[in-house]
């Protein structure tokens, strides 16, 4: 268990820079399906990071992160993610 929320906290400190840095909506559904889509096997686990960013940083938004884990993964396992 500690070894997977340490993986799940370097995700989200690599994620938080890039979200920092661009020109999108920050973490709109759209944004956020395409980048954990491009992730392959690692998807759910920045899932599972970003939606405990969204946690621990209140402004950003947690709805956009579960559409798009219910849009890749399908509701079962994308709420199962969450």
């Amino acid at each position: 268990m500690p070894a997977t929320l340490l993986a799940v906290a370097a995700i989200a400190g690599l994620i938080l820079p890039v979200l920092l840095e661009t020109d999108h909506p920050v973490l709109s559904e759209a944004w956020v399906r395409g980048t954990v889509a491009g992730l392959g096997m690692a998807g759910p686990l920045a899932l599972i990071g970003l939606m405990v960013l969204a946690i621990v940083a209140s402004p950003i938004p947690s709805g956009p992160i579960a559409v798009a884990a219910g849009a890749l993964y399908g509701t079962l396992w994308g709420g199962g993610l969450l």
